[in-house]
């Protein structure tokens, strides 16, 4: 929004210098047909100027959607190829070996906390 309303601001200074502009050339020029000329030119210089200061808020929206989504793109990249990978486990006998797990292991799905103490935030 701030960056919205400067822009905003700065494209009606636009259309205003070019309004001025097209004036003084309109009136400053003696010759009639020339000045016929230049008015149809002028007319659609100021209507660029006023379609201006939108298409730049949809461009700057548009570099801010695209920057989000990159920074999506980022992370799955970074969790993919920059993360260290765990080590393997191996099962076995040896000393450098985890014993097998018995076959039947999971024989529930619960989970119990026993004296645990929780908080958002250390108290001030």
């Amino acid at each position: 929004r701030w960056l919205l309303l400067r822009l905003d601001v700065l494209s009606s200074l636009l259309v205003l210098i070019v309004a001025i502009v097209a004036c003084a050339v309109v009136h400053s020029g003696d010759n009639p047909e020339a000045r016929a000329d230049q008015l149809s030119v002028l007319t659609l210089a100021v209507t660029y100027t006023i379609t201006l200061g939108g298409s730049m808020g949809y461009l700057i929206a548009t570099f801010a959607d695209m920057e989000s989504a990159m920074n999506s793109v980022e992370r799955c990249y970074e969790y993919a190829f920059e993360v260290p990978q765990e080590r393997i486990v191996s099962y076995g006998t040896g000393p450098d070996q985890k014993p097998q797990p018995p076959s039947d292991w999971p024989q529930e799905g619960a989970v119990t906390f026993e004296q645990v103490c929780l908080r958002y935030a250390p108290d001030k």
